[in-house]
């Protein structure tokens, strides 16, 4: 997908970066979030959060005792797997994630909260949420194999190699459950070699409390890397179409009788293709959701109208698409204010109805 992408980067110290707190209708500015680095131990695809075992920092009372980092996604959140866009539930238990979180919307330091643990940070709203393939591949950051020993793979990064996230030269482990990718195939050990580039995904190791990362996968060629993300890019495509590309109402022009013209800022994040259905939509319906983007009864209670406008926006803050698009509808719902959250369907885009799971039932 080639939509601006905005990398965001660890503000430290008292740094204002870190004290970022979202408002409803305001996409944030470039450059905010505390960095997160860890393990996905529980998921709640649905309500698109879970907690993250963070990786360890050589502090063992940290490892031993602490509470995994809660996050909850934002509407705008970038998700990213396997170099491709995703959604949580693309993602398995396990899989060693990056991620820039953010306050609560509206947070006051005042406002009385869950007990956090001593090492549970209140920055846990995400704006982005990657695979270490995608996180690395993003910043043009990869690894060289400099030597491979049973169980140990010394390895230097390559490109970037700046910002979060280990960088220089570092030991992987592996062993006979790391997928090792090669072209279209599955490989194994022996394909692994001194002087490859590579990607790799992580997840636990017996030494996480000394900062140790066990290699999940590797993907060894060119051609390894672009097959994986070109099976993700096409389940996240299905995804989407049937449940609808996301943004928020920036404003309403009331026409009077409860007729209307709607103009909806979409989100960032899905592939470029879904965008380009939008443009060439002769009408648009647009169902109400929630910030977990969770709709109500769907293609049942949306309404639609003709596709009047479609503005390209240059340079767009990050979690915008670049694409705002103005809609006529005839029947004004009272969920469509400004800052609210809706999903929008092109012609073209299955009106299927959802799972009783997945809907708001109220």
């Amino acid at each position: 997908m080639n939509l601006p992408s905005v990398v965001l980067v660890l503000a430290l110290g008292a740094d204002p970066q870190t004290e970022y707190v979202p408002k409803p209708g305001e996409f944030p500015p470039a450059n905010v979030g505390v960095y997160h680095a860890g393990e996905l131990v529980t998921v709640d695809a649905i309500n698109r959060l879970g907690t993250l075992r963070i990786v360890g920092n050589r502090d063992m009372e940290k490892y031993h005792s602490s509470e995994s980092q809660p996050f909850v996604l934002l509407p705008y959140a970038r998700v990213r797997y396997r170099g491709a866009p995703a959604e949580l539930r693309d993602i398995p238990i396990g899989t060693v994630l990056h991620a820039y979180c953010v306050y609560p919307v509206n947070y006051s330091k005042n406002e009385k909260r869950p007990r956090l643990g001593l090492y549970v940070e209140p920055q846990d709203h995400a704006l982005s949420l990657e695979d270490s393939f995608s996180f690395y591949e993003r910043r043009g950051q990869a690894w060289k194999i400099e030597s491979v020993a049973p169980g140990k793979l010394q390895v230097v990064s390559t490109g970037a190699a700046e910002g979060d996230g280990p960088i220089g030269r570092q030991t992987f482990h592996y062993d006979v459950s790391t997928r090792v990718w090669k072209g279209k195939q599955i490989g194994g050990a022996v394909d692994l070699a001194a002087g490859q580039t590579v990607q790799f995904n992580f997840t636990w190791d017996a030494e996480w409390g000394m900062g140790r990362l066990h290699a999940s996968d590797v993907w060894v060629d060119e051609e390894s890397r672009s097959t994986a993300a070109d099976l993700q890019r096409q389940i996240h495509i299905r995804y989407i179409r049937y449940h609808w590309l996301p943004g928020w109402i920036e404003h309403v022009e009331d026409q009077g009788g409860g007729k209307g013209v709607v103009t909806i800022a979409l989100f960032g994040g899905s592939d470029l293709s879904l965008y380009e259905q939008v443009k060439s939509a002769n009408k648009i319906h647009v169902a109400v959701a929630e910030p977990n983007l969770r709709t109500y009864m769907h293609a049942y209670d949306s309404k639609s109208g003709s596709l009047l406008e479609l503005k390209t926006i240059p340079q767009p803050p990050f979690g915008h698409s670049g694409f705002t698009i103005r809609v006529s509808i005839a029947e004004l719902l009272e969920g469509y204010r400004p800052g609210r959250i809706v999903r929008v369907r092109p012609d073209d885009f299955p009106a299927a109805k959802l799972p009783p799971e997945e809907r708001i039932r109220n």
